[in-house]
Parts: structure tokens; sequence; C-alpha cells
């Protein structure tokens, strides 16, 4: 008899995981929460990658690949041009559907995936273009084109002054984070309005 394996209880359902809104405060801001291994499980020493976004302007954004260790808990994260071979990026089209009177030409003409450059740090840095008001859809792939687990570590909370470049690190496992496998990163756009009040 074959010995089924235990099924993976972080593994995100079916229907889905909402991982919050990609919308960006300000050009640089920057998320890395998508790791190609468990960041907690990854031995201090040894290198790990993460998908990373930075806001490059209004509408448009750009993903590209870091790698980095965690020793002596001073995260020390670079980008890595060569991981973006591990990275597919589909798009589907502008979002929502016939909505294209209403989205800025730049986002309608621009397909996700294509091939961009941003300064980081002063270092100009390849990505991938990510633009707005667009269905995409991202796979980490094998050297073969297999479609590989990511692993969604909760982010700490951003404080204080906004840091260009600056992605906060997962939240420490004592607070109990949201911590999710996957294979499918989803970006999508919604017409949304919200309240505010204030003092």
């Amino acid at each position: 008899m074959q010995k089924q394996m235990a099924a993976d209880p972080h593994r995100v359902p079916p229907q889905g995981y909402f991982v919050g809104s990609a919308g960006m405060l300000f050009q640089e801001q920057t998320a890395a929460d998508f790791y190609f291994e468990n960041y907690f499980n990854t031995p201090p020493n040894l290198p790990n990658q993460r998908v990373a976004v930075i806001c490059t302007g209004w509408g448009m954004s750009m993903l590209y690949v870091q790698v980095g260790t965690r020793a002596f808990q001073a995260d020390q994260w670079s980008p890595l041009p060569n991981g973006l071979v591990f990275v597919v990026v589909g798009d589907h089209g502008v979002q929502p559907p016939g909505g294209g009177a209403n989205i800025p030409l730049d986002n309608q003409n621009t397909l996700a995936g294509t091939a961009g450059m941003h300064q980081i740090n002063g270092r100009m840095v390849a990505g991938l273009r990510i633009p707005w008001h667009r269905a995409i859809v991202v796979n980490r792939v094998s050297v073969a084109g297999n479609i590989r687990m990511l692993h969604y570590h909760q982010p700490q909370d951003r404080k204080g002054e906004h840091k260009e470049f600056v992605a906060p690190l997962p939240r420490p496992q004592d607070e109990r984070p949201a911590y999710k496998t996957f294979r499918y990163l989803i970006y999508g756009t919604q017409v949304s309005s919200f309240r505010r009040i204030k003092w």
C-alpha cells in the first residue's frame, strides 16, 4: 500500500486567500513577502530568494528577484538578475473588462512581464513590468518549466517615515503571523471607494 503524504496545513484553500492591497503609497515603495523557501526554516547562513515588487511611478510597478540571508538577525537582501529566469508573468488583459476608456494609455499599452529597468539604491536593476489595471498571474518555475511553490509570510507593519527600497521583514513567529504556501500569485484591480475621518 502506498503511503499518503500528509496534507500541507498552510496550503491556500481552493478559493484562494486575500493577502492585501497591492496599492502603493509612494514611489520606490517595495513589497517583498513572497519567498522561494520558508523564511524561518531556511538556515541563517544559507541564501533564500524572494519576489520583490517596487512602485516605479503612478500606475506602474516592477517585479524583480532578491537574494539574501537572515544571518545574525541582520537581513541583507540584494537584487538577483538571473533569478528572473525562475519567474513567469502572464498578462490576461485590462481590468475591469471593458474599462479601457478610463485607464491611462501607458497601462493599456504595457503588457505585464515585459522587460524593464529601474534604479534601485543607485544601481540599475532588471525586472518585469507589472502595470496596474490589468489581470496578472505570476508563477515560480523550475529549470524544466514546472510550477513551483512559493511561501507568503505576513510582513511587519511599516512604521515611521516612508523608506524607499525597504521591504518590511516577516512578523516574528511568536506573533502567530499568517503563513501560506501557494503556486499562483494574482494581481487584479477593482474599483472601490473608502471613508476616512480625521481630527
